[in-house]
């Protein structure tokens, strides 16, 4: 267990006391045990010594025994012991939760036993629990968040924290967490059923905030601090130049920014970047993401978009033109965009869309970072790094001849891929910080759970572009604060061999689905408030939206 520094932290707030502190596992055997060197703990240095059985069925009553039997604080003193050599003994135990709820262990406080009241329960607990919230912590790719409730004065007295995962499902919380927001053993919970602000919006929040502390609005009302906890690399939290953050592309899943860390560093060497990705998935926002994150900072970003230019114009957007090279040029020439790129970084859109017969030009200019403009005869010197994007198969366009191999291998000095939006795990968090952007009034419009189906089962090759545009218009529509299927455009309704059309030969399986999917839009996708209404447990709700699709 994660739990080594507390100890060490509770032992020196009780150092001069006498005290030995104890970590037990959960079938009674002391794993450590930390105290002073004197001869008060003699005895206690036997009791407490690492593999002793301190559980009921070796000891009979001691702390620890008391706290593995009911999982609650106990403290035994003297006489309570069942041995008589542990009767001189005052003991403090505490529970050790792990993210599932389950007792691990427990953490004791032992000394010899004055007579009088030795117990010190407070200090005990707190380090117990935060040990919990260590194991929390601990769990690898979720977002940690760290909720405190502020109790007379203001002082954040009751601690805890919670694992979520891109989703929005709760996969781990400490117990201290867990009775904040009364969250029940093995029970199965999303981030939408404990506070009244989406998910998307909070992490936004939060992120703004970094490590410090914002206000959420529990379901029930209760207002809680909370803040983000950067234990783990690939989850550490970005300015608001991350594409993660950003509103186009919406929040990256885990993996990607693994990717995106390697891809920064070798940009950073000025290697060229090479972005593959489907149309609208937001290859320009990572392409500004990384140059903003570069020591090209400072210098210009220019792109070029190889594909909407047409072909007899490029090479002079390229690189640029002198005066009177060709018909209606300007009078004072132009510089092309390679020109303008120096010192900075040139981004190079759907360059598998660029023409053949000036793929080699191109090619030479990278190579030498020089460049002649079109009609000139002075060779002007580059510095700039750059980036290329495109949604090309690159190596078939070179197998079909409309791609230059050495130019490929020029641009394609590091690869990264870019999901497209039917990929992406994190499609409700997308939705819901595009709805908040699009909406007047971002807490009044909510998605109802079967538009969200009918959105989760498009293709959406436009992918979050596309999206976007989908839910402008449906938050314009939208006259009672709630998206429904109705306000989404008619071409993605389902057709007749759909899963939903399916129902029509079971009338009372479609019926049922019908008043779970109602109940779920009617809450706004509170599942306890369905729960509540329908009189079911949370959990028989939970299998049904999810047996339906609703959620």
């Amino acid at each position: 267990m994660r739990s080594t520094a507390e100890m060490e932290n509770l032992f020196s707030v009780l150092r001069g006391g006498h005290w030995a502190v104890s970590l037990i596992d959960a079938n009674g055997l002391v794993i450590k045990t930390v105290r002073e060197s004197m001869p008060a703990f003699k005895g206690i240095e036997m009791a407490f010594r690492p593999g002793v059985n301190l559980g009921e069925t070796a000891a009979g009553t001691t702390g620890p025994a008391c706290v593995l039997a009911d999982g609650n604080l106990a403290v035994v003193s003297g006489q309570e012991h069942f041995l008589n050599e542990a009767s001189e003994f005052t003991c403090t135990s505490a529970p050790i939760y792990d993210h599932r709820a389950r007792l691990v262990g427990v953490l004791n406080a032992s000394r010899r036993f004055s007579g009088g009241r030795d117990g010190i329960p407070v200090p005990v607990m707190l380090t117990a629990q935060a040990i919990g919230n260590n194991l929390v912590r601990a769990l690898p790719g979720a977002i940690i968040v760290d909720i405190a409730c502020p109790l007379g004065g203001g002082d954040m007295a009751t601690r805890g924290s919670l694992a979520i995962n891109p989703a929005g499902k709760i996969i781990g919380a400490s117990q201290t967490a867990r009775q904040l927001l009364g969250i029940g053993r093995d029970e199965v919970v999303h981030f939408a059923e404990l506070f009244a602000e989406p998910l998307g919006i909070a992490i936004d929040r939060l992120r703004a905030a970094r490590n410090s502390r914002i206000a959420l609005t529990t379901q029930g009302g209760l207002q809680i601090y909370a803040a983000t906890c950067d234990t783990q690399a690939p989850q550490r939290l970005h300015g608001a130049g991350n594409p993660s953050s950003q509103a186009s592309e919406g929040p990256l899943p885990k993996e990607f920014n693994v990717a995106l860390s390697k891809t920064q560093l070798a940009f950073n060497r000025d290697i060229p970047i090479l972005i593959n990705g489907e149309t609208g998935t937001g290859k320009e926002v990572v392409a500004q993401y990384l140059h903003e994150h570069s020591r090209r900072a400072k210098g210009p970003f220019i792109a070029l978009n190889c594909s909407s230019i047409p072909s007899n114009l490029i090479e002079s957007e390229l690189f640029g033109y002198e005066p009177g090279a060709f018909t209606g040029a300007a009078k004072s020439g132009m510089p092309g965009k390679l020109e303008l790129a120096n010192g900075g970084t040139l981004f190079l859109d759907e360059i598998g869309d660029m023409p053949v017969d000036l793929q080699a030009r191109l090619l030479r200019v990278i190579q030498e970072r020089r460049v002649y403009r079109v009609g000139g005869a002075t060779e002007r010197e580059l510095d700039f790094s750059l980036i290329s994007a495109t949604h090309r198969d690159l190596p078939q366009r070179i197998a079909e001849g409309l791609f230059r191999e050495d130019l490929y291998y020029r641009v394609n000095g590091l690869r990264i891929k870019l999901p497209p939006l039917k990929e992406r795990s994190d499609f409700n968090r997308i939705v819901d910080r595009i709805i908040a952007e699009e909406a007047d009034d971002a807490s009044a419009i909510t998605l109802s759970a079967p538009a969200l189906n009918i959105l989760k089962r498009h293709a959406w090759p436009g992918n979050i572009r596309e999206l976007r545009q989908v839910l402008k218009l449906a938050c314009a529509m939208s006259t009672n604060g709630i998206i429904e299927i109705a306000h989404l455009p008619p071409e993605m309704m389902p057709s007749d061999t759909d899963e939903s059309q399916q129902l029509t030969g079971n009338p009372l399986g479609c019926a049922e689905r019908d008043v779970f999917a109602s109940n779920f839009a009617v809450h706004r996708g509170n599942i306890s408030a369905v729960a509540r209404t329908l009189g079911l447990a949370r959990a028989t709700v939970y299998k049904k939206l999810r047996g339906y699709g609703i959620i």
